[in-house]
């Protein structure tokens, strides 16, 4: 018997495979740490008896008057289509059937990625991308630029000839990334992310962050992405953009 459980990202704790680990470990005390207690589906509740009720919540504009973390500006931008674009974005309806092996069958997962990929790519978000870049890097800033549909942001990054980081980056590379960002080099202001940097990197030398595209607008999923930016900062303000 253990004497204490720490779950740090308890807000996983009701995934299948965690809640295996936590029938066949027996502890006396459980106590579970996150800043993002939400999910989209109804499992949150089950933490009541996975772990116990919750304790203490800070609300993160209470921290960031008191000075525990950074003040943020948030912004929604609202990019319009291209025609081009919209007419194949509407395309791709999440239902729309397809005939496959003489029956009819619905394409959601293939159509959602292909208006993902539409709506990532649409000239108008690449122009408000590439602008907030330049004026954010131009005072000094440093910008994380996340994007889930890995070709969307391999695209991103390569025109925009910055370094990105996905599931499949070497962990060589993915550390040479981070370090020079971390420490100031000039060619690395900026850094494009999957969905690998919503959590467990480590750069508290950002305060911008751009969202390209996320998780079908996870909540969870944005506050992670916010919380890279909200260290504690003397001389930088933090700024959030989502480009939608």
């Amino acid at each position: 018997t253990w004497g204490l459980m720490l779950l740090d990202e308890v807000h996983v704790a009701p995934a299948a495979a965690f809640k295996q680990v936590m029938k066949e470990v027996t502890v006396r005390y459980k106590l579970g740490l996150t800043a993002t207690l939400v999910r989209e589906d109804d499992l949150i509740a089950q933490l009541d008896h996975l772990v116990g009720p919750k304790l203490y919540e800070a609300h993160w504009q209470g921290l960031a008057k008191a000075g525990h973390i950074a003040l943020a500006d948030c912004a929604e931008i609202h990019c319009d289509l291209a025609p081009h674009f919209a007419k194949e974005y509407h395309k791709r309806a999440a239902r729309d059937p397809i005939r496959q092996d003489n029956a009819w069958v619905t394409r959601s997962a293939t159509a959602a990625t292909l208006r993902q990929v539409v709506g990532a790519l649409n000239p108008a978000k690449f122009q408000m991308c590439q602008y907030l870049i330049n004026k954010h890097e131009a005072q000094g800033d440093r910008v994380i630029v996340f994007c889930d549909n890995v070709y969307a942001l391999g695209y991103y990054a390569k025109a925009l000839m910055r370094p990105f980081i996905y599931g499949d980056t070497k962990h060589q590379e993915r550390t040479l990334v981070l370090d020079k960002f971390r420490s100031g080099d000039a060619n690395f202001k900026t850094v494009f992310l999957s969905r690998v940097g919503d959590c467990s990197i480590d750069i508290p030398e950002a305060n911008v962050v751009i969202q390209l595209s996320g998780h079908g607008g996870s909540r969870r999923q944005e506050g992670q992405r916010l919380g890279r930016i909200l260290r504690a900062k003397t001389e930088k303000h933090s700024y959030f953009y989502t480009l939608v």
